[in-house]
Order: C-alpha cells, then sequence, then structure tokens
C-alpha cells in the first residue's frame, strides 16, 4: 500500500494558533512585569522562541534548555534555572490548554481506506506525541517519525529515508505534506518522495504541487495519478 506522510505542526496541529493564544494569556499574566504593549511582547516572543528553538535544532542546548534561554532573554533576567522554569511553565500551561487541530483534518481520514498514513516531524517525541494524543489523532497514523528518534531534522533527507525504512516503502510509493516549503516540500523531495506544500497562509507563491487546505489533497493525487 502506498503512504501519505504528514508533518505534525502548522500542518495538522495549529500551532501557531495555539502558541499565540497561550501567548496573550501569558502576557496578561505577567502584564505589570513586561513593560510592554500586546503587539510587541507577540513579536519578541516569537523572534526569541525561533532562535532558541534553531539553537536546539543545531544541537547547541537542549530542549529544555531552549526554553529556559527563552524566558531569560524575554525578561532581561540572569534567573535561575528553577525560576525560568517556573516563569515558563505558566506559559506552557496556557499554550496546552488552547491546544486543537486544524478544522480541514477530516479530509486526512478520507484517505485511510487507500493509503498507510504516517507523522514525520521535528521536536522530541514525547513532546510531539503527546501533542497528538491531546488533539485526539495519534491512532490515525501507523508510524511517528521524529527528529529525535531519527537522529536528524528536516530537511535533511535521512529523516524521510527513516521513515521510509520502517515502512518498508520506496519513496516512489510516499508523498509528503507539510507547510514548511524549504524543510517539508524541498525536503522530501530530496528523498525521491512525491511532496505537496500546505500553503495555508499563502505566504509562498503557489505552485503544481501546493495547496491551501488539507481538504485539497485527494485532487492533487488524482492528479499527478499517486
Amino acid at each position: 500500500m502506498k503512504v501519505i506522510f504528514f508533518d505534525l505542526d502548522d500542518t495538522l496541529f495549529d500551532y501557531s494558533g495555539s502558541e499565540r493564544a497561550g501567548a496573550i494569556k501569558f502576557f496578561n499574566h505577567f502584564r505589570d512585569d513586561l513593560n510592554k504593549d500586546l503587539n510587541t511582547f507577540l513579536d519578541l516572543w516569537k523572534t526569541y522562541t525561533q532562535k532558541h528553538i534553531q539553537r536546539w535544532a543545531n544541537k547547541e542546548i537542549s530542549f529544555e534548555q531552549q526554553r529556559l534561554e527563552r524566558i531569560r532573554e524575554f525578561f532581561s533576567r540572569n534567573m535561575s534555572d528553577r525560576d525560568a522554569e517556573n516563569i515558563f511553565n505558566v506559559y506552557s500551561s496556557y499554550f496546552k490548554n488552547n491546544w486543537k487541530r486544524f478544522d480541514d483534518y477530516s479530509a486526512v481520514l478520507d484517505l485511510k481506506q487507500d493509503y498507510e498514513l504516517g507523522i514525520i516531524t521535528d521536536g522530541p517525541t514525547a513532546h510531539q506525541t503527546d501533542k497528538l494524543k491531546k488533539i485526539g489523532i495519534i491512532r490515525d497514523f501507523s508510524v511517528i517519525v521524529t527528529s529525535e528518534i531519527a537522529g536528524y531534522s528536516k530537511p535533511d533527507k535521512r529523516i524521510f529515508n527513516h521513515a521510509l525504512k520502517l515502512l518498508q516503502c520506496k519513496p516512489s510509493d510516499a508523498l509528503y505534506i507539510g507547510d514548511n516549503y524549504e524543510k517539508d516540500y524541498m525536503g522530501s523531495k530530496s528523498a525521491g518522495m512525491h511532496s505537496l506544500h500546505l500553503n495555508r497562509n499563502m505566504l509562498t507563491p503557489d505552485n503544481d504541487h501546493s495547496i491551501n487546505t488539507l481538504k485539497q489533497i485527494k485532487d492533487k493525487i488524482d492528479e499527478f495519478n499517486f
């Protein structure tokens, strides 16, 4: 059977929406300590998050450390690990309370009759599987490969090859769908897989292998006879 693999964050799981909602709650919680307006706060929160997650992806710091470094830089304080962790846990609670899948996820379920389904995602295994459990979709996938399991992060083709090997699937019999053009679309193509770019927010130009919603998957795979 052919396999369709999916990215998780901002493809099936509304990471950006959940992060923004959690960050706004966090802002309101610490409003008196921040001395910033909401828009400035949100811009800085996104900047520091991306900066330190990239440091984790580059294996400069641990996943736990990137959380603490985000808090230290944001509050401009040389605080202890314990104090930084306590503050981050406030954000984490708000973030998790807003976890949700995208409304078009039902289109993924429609594919299960004809295709095996899998996940290939960057991130620690426990953190990513926790999301899948919380939003109620973990049982829909035969295999879940994280960068922690594979030892490589997207767009390195070795993370895609790891997933293919687990299902004994040829690249030509696999399709990958994700929102990040470089990491997901180009990364999976470098592994020889078919690929679709989920361009939800129209941040990059559309092409013949772009979709704007998961509901368009079936029509696209019919077009190239996958």
